[in-house]
């Protein structure tokens, strides 16, 4: 299994501009954007066929990471990739 990581995120927004991180050490406790609290998630990023449906099940992944970015560098054609969260990685 590999290593767990940690993604970052805002309570008050979804994404861009609010601060979203993969990994991040920075120790943050605030958004950057609207000074909203951060939350951090334990989990892995995987790489799947791309569904349709939304559901993307652990079982189903080509690969897992512990980060975002070693996961879109084993994303080929027409593999996505997406969030697990820890509870949903059997």
């Amino acid at each position: 299994m590999t290593t767990l990581g940690t993604r970052t995120v805002c309570l008050y927004g979804s994404g861009y501009p609010h601060t979203a991180e993969d990994n991040a050490a920075s120790g943050r406790k605030r958004c950057t954007y609207c000074g909203g609290p951060l939350t951090r998630f334990r989990g892995l990023w995987g790489v799947f066929v791309w569904q349709g449906t939304g559901r993307y099940p652990a079982t189903d992944a080509q690969s897992m990471h512990a980060s975002v970015k070693r996961a879109e560098l084993a994303r080929t054609g027409e593999l996505v990739v997406r969030w697990i969260p820890d509870w949903g990685i059997s």
